[in-house]
């Protein structure tokens, strides 16, 4: 495990706090914060002592936003593993939501462009009536 970290440890801390102003009626204010740092560690740990570290990591997606306050602090070989988990969790919901609107500009576009070829053609139809209706009086 030592070899995959190459002496390198990263230190994760992600907290989202909920402020409340005093009398309550005025809406509250989150902070998300992210601190992390890298720092060069030689583990001179036994070996059997550096392999019983726990690895915690939760990810909560509600409706697109972190709901709940969580407090995430890591310090083994795999917290740099942790960290890209998140880049990439964070990276697909970015992609799915892009892809979402780019669906959505889509099916608009559709819509407008049956529209108008509906208006078009109608305003066609109009115009053949009138110079049939014109041809028939004289």
């Amino acid at each position: 495990m030592y070899a995959a970290s190459a002496g390198l440890r990263m230190w994760n801390r992600l907290s989202m706090t909920h402020m409340e102003l005093e009398g309550g009626h005025e809406p509250t204010q989150v902070v998300l914060d992210l601190e992390y740092s890298l720092v060069w560690h030689w583990d001179r740990h036994q070996s059997d002592a550096s392999s019983r570290k726990q690895f915690f990591l939760f990810f909560e997606w509600k409706s697109g936003i972190v709901a709940e306050s969580y407090i995430m602090r890591t310090q083994s070989v795999w917290s740099f593993g942790a960290a890209l988990c998140g880049v990439l969790l964070t990276l697909h919901k970015g992609y799915s939501l892009a892809a979402g609107n780019i669906r959505e500009l889509r099916r608009t576009r559709a819509r407008r462009t049956r529209s108008r070829q509906l208006k078009r053609l109608w305003q066609q139809h109009q115009r053949d009536l009138r110079l049939q209706k014109g041809a028939v009086n004289r």
